[in-house]
C-alpha cells in the first residue's frame, strides 16, 4: 500500500496479477475497492492464483453492482487479457 503512494492521476498502473489472497470476488472486494480509489489508470492481469477470476462477464457485472467504474478510462479498472505469442523452437544454431 505505501508504495503506491507515489501514483498521480496521469499515471498508468500495471497491476500484474495475484493482487488478492480471495478466493472469490467477494473476498477480493476489500483489494479491488483500494485499487479503484488509487489515482490514474489501472490494468488488471490476471495471475496465476487469481481464483477469483472466472469470466470477464461475472466480472464486469460485479464490479458494476460495486460501484467500480469500469467505463471511463483513468477511472476504475481497465481489464486486458494478454496473450503469449505461439513460440517456435529451433534446432540448430
Amino acid at each position: 500500500r505505501e508504495g503506491f503512494s507515489a501514483v498521480a492521476e496521469e499515471d498508468t498502473v500495471v497491476l500484474c496479477g495475484d493482487i488478492s489472497w480471495g478466493m472469490s470476488l467477494e473476498e477480493a472486494e476489500p483489494d479491488f475497492a483500494f485499487l479503484n480509489a488509487l489515482p490514474g489508470q489501472k490494468w488488471l492481469l490476471k495471475g496465476n492464483h487469481d481464483y477469483w477470476w472466472t469470466t470477464a462477464s461475472k466480472m464486469n457485472r460485479f464490479f458494476a453492482e460495486h460501484g467500480f467504474d469500469c467505463a471511463a478510462p483513468g477511472a476504475g479498472f481497465l481489464r486486458r487479457t494478454l496473450r503469449p505469442s505461439p513460440r517456435r523452437c529451433s534446432s540448430g544454431s
